[in-house]
């Protein structure tokens, strides 16, 4: 009885070594894979996470400019249509 009880006792002792030297291992890689900020060659620039709304990098993001074309094109479009359905 004295055999087993300390063999489970051993068994549970490796046990939570391995799962606690696991988790540790998981969080040096967490910390690891995350790049830095990038390198963009702009004179702004913002980097938000999608799910949390959290800005992850920037660069002058709160600087004023001017919007690019795509978004002046599609303001355009959106206006365009909205006057010919008569919702404008």
């Amino acid at each position: 009885m004295k055999t087993s009880f300390t063999a489970r006792l051993l068994v549970t002792a490796l046990s939570v070594a391995a799962l606690s030297s696991a988790a540790h291992a998981d969080d040096l890689n967490l910390k690891t894979m995350i790049p830095g900020a990038p390198q963009i060659d702009a004179e702004s620039w913002i980097l938000i996470d999608y799910n949390s709304g959290k800005v992850l990098a920037e660069n002058n993001a709160d600087s004023r400019r001017d919007p690019a074309s795509l978004t002046k094109m599609m303001t355009s479009y959106v206006i365009g249509q909205g006057h010919e359905s008569g919702k404008i």
